[in-house]
């Protein structure tokens, strides 16, 4: 993974945490967990790629890395929604999450594809 890839999940793990704890000292003691959170998604998300990208060439294929960033997004965009509906009193959001299982299933195939070829 290249220096400043690891630099933007970086940068955005910390511009998340700053929203986050914006965004929840506007909301009159209301908290909600997934907002809370949603810093790590990009932080533990990266790494997860950083560490299959030295192991396996196969990570270094287009479609796994594109799955892989696009689960990454669909899950943080998920997280921030579902956080600001929960402090709100709303709903839960599910077709966010299943989007971002989705692309994560469709990425760990075709790693695997590329790995049985």
């Amino acid at each position: 993974m290249k220096k400043t890839t690891i630099l933007f999940y970086l940068g955005s793990s910390a511009l998340l945490f700053l929203f986050q704890y914006i965004y929840q000292y506007f909301g009159h003691g209301v908290y909600s967990t997934s907002l809370t959170y949603v810093w790590l998604i990009p932080l533990i998300g990266s790494g997860l790629l950083a560490t299959l990208a030295k192991i396996t060439p196969a990570y270094t294929t287009r479609l796994v890395r594109n799955l892989g960033n696009s689960a990454l997004a669909i899950f943080v965009s998920w997280a921030i929604l579902n956080g600001i509906l929960e402090i709100a009193g709303s709903d839960y959001l599910t077709a966010y999450l299943y989007a971002g299982v989705a692309c994560t299933i469709l990425s760990c195939a075709a790693y695997i594809r590329h790995q049985l070829a």
